[in-house]
């Protein structure tokens, strides 16, 4: 693991543990073992590096999710991604909690969310905007309508984490679904 990836990984662990806002970056580097300076010289600031860390968490998540391409009507391929994503969020519930405490502790720039879905996700405003035209979807603002994904999935990926026993249960995993599909479609 090179020093970077030691620095981002601890990070994690310690943003989730403590708080984004409450961890130093010289906790950071200590616990990651590398020395301040070279925390800095990877990230020239705390800022840097939350948003280096979201960007990954970001990357992973967008992977998992485009794995394969989806097969089948526009809600079976929205399906598909939804339950890769949420496969996804289900082995790394750090990392969702991270992109959970960035959000609710202020961190997470409202434009790095946007750039990041549209860099690294950018299959879902497609898909959208796809269902908009077939008229499978209501006429959201885009905007809108990402910012409603956004929240629908965290929302299913923490319930899934905090309640693993209902997350292999169909019912469960159909209901998640179908509250986010029914918020989109007509």
């Amino acid at each position: 693991m090179s020093k970077r990836e030691q620095i981002l990984d601890t990070a994690l662990t310690l943003f989730v543990e403590q708080g984004i806002a409450a961890t130093a970056t010289a906790q950071i580097a200590k616990v990651a073992g590398v020395a301040t300076g070279t925390l800095f010289h990877h990230f020239p600031s705390k800022a840097e590096l939350v948003a280096a860390l979201y960007r990954g968490v970001k990357q992973q998540l967008a992977d998992a999710m485009a794995a394969a391409p989806p097969q089948g009507p526009l809600e079976h391929q929205a399906q598909q991604y939804w339950q890769r994503g949420l496969a996804w969020a289900q082995a790394q519930p750090r990392a969702l909690q991270f992109l959970q405490l960035a959000g609710l502790q202020g961190m997470e720039d409202r434009a790095l969310r946007h750039q990041t879905m549209s860099e690294l996700l950018p299959f879902v405003p497609a898909l959208l905007q796809r269902g908009q035209a077939e008229g499978v979807l209501r006429p959201i603002p885009t905007d809108l309508a990402l910012e409603q994904c956004h929240s629908q999935f965290m929302s299913a990926a923490a319930f899934f984490i905090a309640e693993p026993e209902k997350a292999d249960d169909p019912s469960y995993q159909d209901a998640a679904f179908g509250l986010f599909w029914r918020s989109l479609a007509y």
